[in-house]
């Protein structure tokens, strides 16, 4: 048996220097906790990535594609919904209508001032119309 002067340790593979970190784990917890609710993943189902080549390959600025990203995992930072989850906030009841939990579907398209920034933008862009806009559960985007 090949003897080696080299000592054994402990690594903690998210981190590619090996040392654990507190913001490695948490990280880690919550990109674990995002794959088990995030059904809609682009890795789920690579037979049905319609959404993602939508978002992926859209003829717009890059940011405009991860917002658009960010709407489909329900990870926009800015989301009531996510602060309180994340308890920066107490409340998720959105600030400007106070019509339900500011989530990111509320927050693109059931929101009243959504709503209205919509129908001025039909003004100069065609837009689909308000009834392909609904929340139809976790893969409503």
């Amino acid at each position: 048996m090949p003897r080696s002067d080299a000592r054994d340790c402990i690594a903690w593979h998210p981190e590619k220097n090996g040392i654990f970190t507190v913001r490695s784990a948490y990280n880690l917890a919550m990109a674990i906790k995002n794959s088990a609710l995030e059904p809609s993943s682009s890795t789920n189902n690579p037979d049905n990535r319609t959404i993602w080549d939508l978002i992926w390959k859209a003829d717009v600025p890059p940011k405009v594609r991860i917002f658009g990203w960010r709407v489909a995992t329900n990870t926009l930072a800015m989301s009531k919904k996510n602060k309180c989850r994340h308890t920066i906030t107490l409340d998720a009841t959105c600030d400007i209508c106070g019509c339900g939990d500011e989530d990111e579907c509320h927050a693109v398209v059931s929101c009243t001032k959504s709503r209205a920034l919509r129908y001025k933008m039909r003004e100069e862009w065609v837009l689909p119309a308000e009834k392909h806009f609904w929340n139809t559960g976790e893969d409503w985007l």
